[in-house]
């Protein structure tokens, strides 16, 4: 929610400094990329929601500048969006599995799931600045339970090299601890 209400905020002062740029691009633009996302998206509430933030986006990236392909812009924003949810959607649907599994006595509350879930998602994002190595090797040490010499012969590298690998992972999860917190 603070994102977007960020975006909304960063949006009423452009638009106050150039209200006949945004105006423009939205007019001509808008209902294509509406159109452009509904053939790739399995929801037209979807595709609205996408199309908008895409809009927010492109306003706040082109603050002040011309924008000379407006469409290719917006088009190269809108699969970067799509991506996110596609990501996101995985992380959901593979958390949901895991719950559907636990007897009811251990199944978290709503409150619980959604904190649980949002975690997951942060966690998946920073394991994604890692390179792949990397991240396998802290998957595997974490998730799956597996020791260094059993990592270093699935990945093909040295059991000094898994250390690394797990530490870049450490690393990167407090780095975003001591960003957020």
């Amino acid at each position: 929610m603070d994102r977007v209400s960020g975006s909304e905020s960063m949006i009423a002062t452009d638009c106050t400094a150039r209200p006949h740029v945004v105006d423009a691009i939205f007019r001509e633009h808008y209902g294509w990329l509406n159109r452009w996302l509904s053939r790739r998206t399995p929801a037209d509430c979807l595709a609205e929601d996408v199309a908008a933030e895409t809009m927010l986006r492109m306003i706040r990236v082109s603050a002040g500048e011309a924008i000379r392909e407006p469409r290719a812009m917006m088009t190269t924003i809108a699969r970067r969006l799509l991506i996110d949810l596609r990501a996101r959607s995985d992380v959901e649907s593979s958390y949901a599995s895991t719950i559907a599994n636990l007897p009811a006595s251990l199944e978290p509350s709503a409150e619980d799931r959604l904190l649980i879930q949002e975690a997951l998602l942060r966690v998946d994002a920073i394991l994604k600045t890692l390179p792949i190595k990397a991240r396998s090797a802290f998957l595997l040490s974490q998730i799956d339970g597996l020791r260094h010499a059993e990592i270093a012969m699935t990945l093909g590298v040295s059991v000094s090299m898994v250390r690394k690998y797990i530490a870049a992972g450490f690393k990167a999860c407090y780095r975003d601890y001591l960003t957020h917190e």
